[in-house]
């Protein structure tokens, strides 16, 4: 199973925090992180940052301490295809292909997917993945979920827990716990829609 966990993260009390010397909480640290990496996407539609943070190294004694990132990446297009904001056109956006459906027509590799090939490990049983989104169209952030291809290859490698950002409040919602029957039921449910 993948937890999956929503964090509220409120950016205007960062300069309070520096004044008084406040460290953020580890998940608002990490979402902040992923936001980060969530500008390096060259997608136009959505951008989405992934950080994966081995936390098996931290004790109940090092409260302040937090975990170390592994892995990162924003969705981008592949290196040998030309991506969308170069065109200034986008395939799914031209033929109005739903959030959700047919991810193979794209170019982009998924933040997940980029998270993973960036990773120095090959096992993420230890590790939590931080999954930011937000929509060039609308402005604002998205609540971001992995897909079922990402789903699976999470799981497959041994994560199970991924927090994301609560898209109305900038803020964390919880968590996602990833199971087999959860992905294959979501793949279920996502091809019915069809």
């Amino acid at each position: 199973m993948i937890l999956m966990v929503v964090v509220s993260c409120d950016y205007s009390g960062e300069l309070e925090q520096l004044k008084r010397n406040m460290k953020p909480c580890e998940d608002e640290y990490f979402l902040r992180i992923a936001s980060t990496v969530a500008t390096t996407s060259n997608c136009i539609r959505r951008k989405y940052g992934a950080v994966i943070v081995e936390k098996d190294k931290i004790s109940a004694k090092q409260q302040y301490e937090f975990g170390r990132i592994v892995g990162y990446g924003s969705n981008q297009a592949t290196l040998t295809s030309t991506s969308c904001n170069v065109t200034g056109t986008c395939w799914r956006m031209e033929n109005n292909i739903p959030h959700g459906k047919m991810y193979e027509m794209c170019k982009s590799v998924h933040a997940e997917q980029n998270a993973i090939i960036s990773s120095e490990l090959t096992d993420l049983s230890e590790c939590v993945l931080y999954l930011v989104g937000y929509d060039c169209t609308e402005q604002n952030f998205i609540e971001a979920e992995p897909c079922y291809i990402c789903a699976k290859m999470l799981y497959s490698m041994g994560l199970r827990f991924v927090i994301t950002m609560d898209s109305s409040k900038g803020a964390r919602r919880g968590s996602i716990l990833l199971s087999l029957d959860n992905i294959i039921k979501k793949h279920e449910n996502s091809v019915k829609d069809e």
